[in-house]
């Protein structure tokens, strides 16, 4: 569970997700680094689309721009855009995930050089560092 202290980690959609509403879910590496203060959290944009397009199914406690708002500001996250080197690097990696979210996350964290933090046991498969 140690990990250094001032890493830029890119969360993943379910993280994010279990951050604000049921931490316990999280492992305990997962919420250490989450809960320093001295990390850097990035939120992806696609992990925004992909709570828009499953927000009726999921039950949000609050609007989803409210939820995603207090949540923000809870956590100290940062945005992650989905710029174009993105993009392009979905074109390059292994078709082992089916998922598209999943795939432009770690698309992203190729791209950034970041870890991401993910429960998602495919991701390992990636080359990138996946923290749990």
């Amino acid at each position: 569970m140690a990990r250094s202290s001032r890493m830029k980690i890119l969360i993943d959609t379910h993280v994010l997700l279990w951050s604000l509403v049921a931490p316990e879910r999280l492992s305990a590496t997962a919420r250490h680094l989450i809960s320093d203060p001295e990390n850097s959290i990035l939120v992806s944009h696609v992990s925004v689309w992909e709570l828009a397009l499953k927000v009726q199914k999921l039950g949000m406690p609050l609007p989803l721009r409210e939820f995603l708002e207090k949540g923000m500001r809870g956590l100290g996250a940062a945005w992650l855009t989905i710029d174009l080197a993105h993009i392009l690097e979905t074109k390059d990696l292994p078709p082992v995930h089916g998922d598209p979210f999943d795939r432009m996350l770690i698309a992203q964290a190729v791209c950034e050089g970041v870890p991401v933090v993910s429960g998602d046991t495919v991701f390992s498969r990636y080359p990138l560092s996946v923290i749990w």
